[in-house]
């Protein structure tokens, strides 16, 4: 009796540190998860940084455009001010190309496609080089 009593304290001592090292590597598999998780948050910002940095140029080209058109018109405008009888003209032309402006403001923004923000965050997972 004493050496099954024995042999079942031993039992129990072992099962506790077998249950103590499944939580620890359980804790430790979730932490790395973690961690790996991280980096491909990281990793995203990274991949879009040269879709951004060109985004800026193209959008800043655009407002470089925008501001010497309305340069234009306000030109216009000021042409046509000066002596109406003879620059009536001028108030047409600033109407013409602020209209057309103003239909190009109006255009419609592409829609957002999700799939291709899915599709990168996977890639990612297999290859950290991946791009937007």
């Amino acid at each position: 009796m004493g050496e099954i009593s024995a042999a079942a304290a031993t039992a129990e001592e072992r099962l506790s540190i077998a249950e103590q090292d499944y939580i620890a590597a359980a804790n430790g598999a979730r932490e790395a998860m973690r961690r790996r998780d991280d980096a491909v948050w990281a990793a995203t910002v990274e991949a879009a940084a040269p879709a951004l940095r060109k985004l800026g140029r193209a959008v800043s080209a655009v407002y470089k455009r925008d501001a010497r058109v309305r340069s234009l018109i306000s030109a216009l405008r000021e042409v046509g001010n000066r002596n109406s009888e003879t620059n009536s003209g001028a108030y047409a032309a600033a109407s013409a190309v602020e209209t057309a402006l103003n239909a190009i403001r109006r255009q419609t923004a592409q829609a957002v496609d999700i799939a291709l923000g899915h599709s990168l965050i996977e890639r990612l997972h297999s290859d950290p080089l991946a791009s937007l």
